[in-house]
């Protein structure tokens, strides 16, 4: 993982919003690297870390394979948050594999308050693949 000057691992974090507009939604980026020799338990516990005290997982983590995914594990998973006292639907995507993993957060205005249970997670996977391998290139 990269590291600051005080020697501790950060995590890149990236956030966009469609045409540039934050009023239509956001959909955030959280990448990681290193060697990672239990991709399926890193992939698992990290997505156990997108729970805090403001958010409740409302749909249990279900793993997603995707066309073209090259055996990749993209676990997905909705969740709610209390944001000024409304709550809020979260569909989180992330994956681990040997030296990388990430997670995909898409909160947009025309589903702020779907139904958790009606969130397209093969949908949110294919995109999280597409991210996935946008954002990863050569160390060198």
């Amino acid at each position: 993982m990269p590291q600051n000057p005080h020697g501790q691992p950060q995590s890149p974090f990236a956030s966009y919003s469609p045409g540039g507009d934050q009023a239509k939604g956001t959909l955030t980026v959280t990448g990681f690297h290193g060697v990672f020799k239990d991709p399926d338990w890193t992939r698992k516990d990290m997505m156990k870390g997108a729970q805090d005290g403001n958010s409740e997982v409302v749909v249990a983590s279900k793993d997603f394979h995707p066309d073209r995914s090259g055996g990749i594990t993209i676990t997905c998973e909705v969740a709610t948050q209390r944001e000024r006292g409304v709550k809020v639907t979260v569909p989180i995507c992330g994956w681990v594999d040997d030296n990388t993993g990430g997670s995909v957060a898409e909160v947009m205005v025309a589903t702020l308050d779907q139904d958790p249970s009606d969130v397209d997670l093969d949908k949110l996977a294919a995109t999280t693949l597409r991210i996935r391998s946008e954002m990863r290139k050569p160390i060198g």
